[in-house]
């Protein structure tokens, strides 16, 4: 029912190829369990995992870190595409000045209308409002509640690939890569799904419309997985990302075991701070075989030009041309040649 309505924002939008499977093709990640599918802060930290899959299943799919500046591109369809991209998560998300729903609104009008598709409930903590601060640091601030606030309600379909997260401030949408067959989704399926998602809410009665809410930040999150092939170990960073490097040879350090990586870049339209593009590699095992890896997150939280759903949206897709070419910049040739960059 959704899907049908979500078709109606994509009349112009390219439409998503055909999975070509290669069992040829590299590394590909498998399943990511999730407890919790946190925000942009809480996906840079973790290092993922497996409950099973071929590191060698490939779909054709398209996707894409000190403080750097970051042009802010227009939205562009025909940005840089790898046939076996290593993503295994994708979340966009719109974060609103005030509530723009409540639990009894949101259980008792909302999920009826996607009932039949997203059957799942699950409640979570509420996740905090997230800013970019510019200039000055800011102090620290602490606020005193009488009562916890609402919870974070989970709509998952059967197989929980697909999640829509509701909170009365935020709305976030998630694919998770959860079968080693799963089709990783464009970007432009995901876009329209969301858009419908947030004009469902919207329309209900006993709440905002359209009109009356504001949207305060975007983001936009890819998590990738980067797996050691078969009997060989785990690459060094520096061999999947070219912003790293290695201590020159016959330094007098103990030899390198692992590398940790956080960097933040600066998004800015002129000379205006608008978001900031956050990059996050970390090592880790996936829990299924115990497969080394490097979780490699990318991170962009802007804000929009207007505070208005389609300017919104608008910022989502510039976030998302962001990602996609900086992940491209930052990644190794080598890297690029095992996912089979086709753009």
């Amino acid at each position: 029912m959704l899907r049908a309505l979500a078709r109606r924002y994509s009349e112009d939008a390219e439409g998503p190829e055909e999975p070509a499977q290669d069992p040829d093709c590299g590394s590909a990640p498998g399943e990511v369990p999730r407890e919790d599918p946190p925000d942009a802060e809480e996906d840079a930290q973790r290092t993922g995992g497996s409950q099973g899959g071929s590191r060698h299943s490939c779909v054709r799919r398209g996707y894409a870190g000190t403080a750097v500046e970051a042009s802010v591109p227009p939205f562009d369809a025909s940005l840089v595409d790898f046939k076996c991209p290593p993503v295994v998560e994708v979340a966009l998300g719109l974060q609103f000045s005030e509530p723009i729903t409540s639990d009894a609104r949101t259980l008792g009008r909302f999920w009826p209308t996607i009932q039949e598709e997203y059957p799942r409930l699950e409640q979570q903590p509420a996740l905090p409002p997230q800013a970019e601060e510019f200039g000055s640091p800011q102090a620290p601030t602490f606020e005193f509640m009488s009562a916890p606030p609402p919870p974070r309600h989970w709509f998952l379909n059967p197989a929980g690939d697909w999640l829509i997260q509701i909170q009365p401030d935020r709305i976030m949408f998630n694919w998770r890569k959860t079968r080693d067959d799963a089709e990783y989704p464009r970007y432009e399926e995901l876009r329209p799904q969301l858009r419908a998602h947030v004009d469902g809410l919207l329309a209900l009665p006993d709440g905002p419309d359209a009109k009356g809410v504001t949207p305060t930040w975007v983001e936009v999150t890819y998590v990738n997985q980067v797996l050691a092939r078969p009997g060989e170990e785990l690459p060094r960073l520096a061999d999947i990302l070219n912003i790293v490097v290695d201590p020159p040879e016959g330094a007098v350090v103990p030899p390198l075991e692992h590398t940790t990586l956080i960097q933040q870049y600066f998004v800015k339209d002129g000379e205006t701070p608008v978001g900031r593009l956050h990059l996050a590699a970390q090592p880790g095992v996936r829990n299924v075989d115990q497969v080394p890896l490097y979780t490699i997150t990318l991170v962009v939280r802007l804000r929009p030009a207007e505070p208005t759903l389609d300017e919104a949206f608008t910022a989502l897709d510039r976030g998302r041309a962001i990602l996609v070419q900086a992940f491209r910049d930052v990644t190794q040739p080598s890297m690029h040649e095992q996912w089979e960059i086709e753009s």
